[in-house]
């Protein structure tokens, strides 16, 4: 009986498979293999930190929906239960994005039909384990966005915000 060297290759490689996750699924777990939560050190001076950061983006003529929607993903944000975007980190979400019209949320249905106003980035840095790490992400996504959109930053309480008052703001993040 002729038995064709695919098939002894085929049940060999599968054997070999078998045989590499029985050996994985018995193997037991370094101690330097996890990471616990409390290893990591929450900032300092968490009591400076601010308890949320919002910049708005207001673009100069409404942002296509479809637009939008391919900025996000190439960006990496991904959409959340609570039907707004945000970045998400290994065990948490580093910033998150809303629209300016209420009720702030996006309908995932029918966001790439629709446009929108403007948009409400923010983060929360007392709840970060990385708050310096996050608002760079943030800054860095906005920054793209702005120029991609054709916008204006804007503070929460509708001024302006310039370089320097991001500066400002950094640096008392990073103290």
């Amino acid at each position: 009986m002729f038995i064709p060297p695919v098939y002894i290759a085929s049940a060999l490689s599968g054997l070999a498979v078998l045989l590499l996750v029985l050996k994985r699924g018995t193997q037991h777990p370094q101690e330097n293999q996890f990471i616990d939560s409390h290893d990591y050190k929450q900032p300092v001076n968490i009591d400076k930190l601010p308890d949320i950061i919002t910049l708005y983006l207001i673009p100069k003529s409404p942002i296509a929906g479809g637009d939008l929607l391919e900025f996000f993903l190439a960006h990496h944000l991904r959409y959340s239960p609570q039907k707004i975007f945000h970045l998400p980190a290994h065990d948490r979400d580093r910033f998150f994005v809303a629209t300016l019209s209420s009720p702030g949320t996006f309908d995932i249905r029918t966001m790439a039909q629709d446009s929108f106003n403007g948009l409400s980035f923010f983060i929360q840095p007392k709840e970060s384990l990385t708050p310096l790490e996050d608002f760079d992400a943030l800054c860095n996504v906005i920054f793209e966005a702005k120029d991609h959109f054709d916008a204006d930053l804007r503070s929460a309480e509708q001024l302006p915000v310039t370089l320097d008052e991001l500066r400002e703001l950094r640096e008392t993040i990073a103290d």
